[in-house]
């Protein structure tokens, strides 16, 4: 039975079973974060599996099931937060469909779906659990720079200031119905569904930084940023890397080392920069690339 503590506080990492998820977890745990860490993932095995791993080198997170693709298991996830801790402190939305070169449209639409409309319905969701000075980040990457995209696109990705996460989930509809009806690279969108995601991942940050520090009072010290870890050497990313030292394979970092930069950002003190940003290393890159 959990011990029901609402003075602790409370980080969440989302996809922790494997790969950067769990390595976040591993380095927030050992950072001395002064409460408790979250190990969240859809599969309940592998979730129990990667907790258990982490006991095993004497750190103690906890597991909650979660799915980015249902309502519901958000919903569910964040009554248990409330309930048992009555508020929240770090959100690190890191889990995602990893994209492949030559997806089907279908796998596309599913990882669009997890990854982006999935994030942003969890975002919103914890929004008003946190408390003052709470860090938010969405994990993204170098892809979401708007370099990928044609000038009427980033046009209308940069009027943050008149975008909701609805208008956001709108945009990425439209790209979708582009590709599927084979015109998406003719109309500005990037080559790779990838970028695409990323894109919209760092534009969720944005649409939520604007959108909290409109209401100070209600988000008194609230940090909202998109992060890039970097290339890291992961399952997904290995056989990219390897192929021709692609992307920098010999500067690739291993995920825990790349962890590092992450939670110093998701645990940063008393600070009201950056914020609404895309960062990387510990520095902002641009969003307009």
């Amino acid at each position: 039975m959990s011990q029901r503590n609402t003075n602790d506080k409370v980080a969440v990492v989302t996809g922790g079973n494997k790969g950067f998820g769990l390595s976040l977890v591993r380095i927030l745990c050992k950072s001395g974060f002064p409460g408790v860490v979250y190990l969240t993932a859809r599969d309940e095995g592998r979730g129990r599996a990667a907790l258990e791993q982490l006991k095993g080198e004497g750190l103690n997170p906890r597991y909650h099931q979660l799915d980015l693709a249902y309502g519901e298991s958000i919903r569910g996830f964040a009554e248990h937060v409330k309930k048992e801790h009555g508020g929240l402190d770090v959100l690190i939305a890191n889990g995602s469909i990893p994209f492949s070169p030559g997806m089907r449209y279908e796998q596309v639409e599913e990882a669009i779906r997890t990854n982006n409309k999935g994030n942003a319905e969890l975002c919103t969701t914890l929004l008003p659990l946190f408390r003052p000075d709470g860090r938010l980040l969405v994990v993204s990457s170098g892809f979401g720079q708007l370099v990928h995209l044609g000038p009427d696109l980033r046009k209308k990705f940069l009027a943050t200031d008149s975008m909701g996460v609805e208008d956001l989930n709108n945009l990425l509809d439209d790209y979708l119905r582009d590709l599927k009806a084979g015109d998406a690279e003719q109309k500005g969108w990037p080559d790779w569904g990838n970028k695409v995601s990323k894109i919209g991942l760092v534009e969720l940050a944005r649409i939520l930084d604007q959108q909290t520090r409109s209401e100070p009072q209600r988000y008194p010290g609230l940090l909202v940023n998109a992060v890039c870890p970097g290339w890291m050497m992961t399952d997904v990313s290995r056989p990219c890397l390897d192929k021709e030292n692609k992307f920098g394979a010999d500067q690739a970092k291993m995920p825990d080392e790349a962890a590092v930069d992450v939670v110093w950002l998701a645990t940063l003190p008393g600070s009201s920069q950056p914020a609404g940003q895309l960062v990387q290393y510990r520095k902002v890159i641009p969003f307009e690339g």
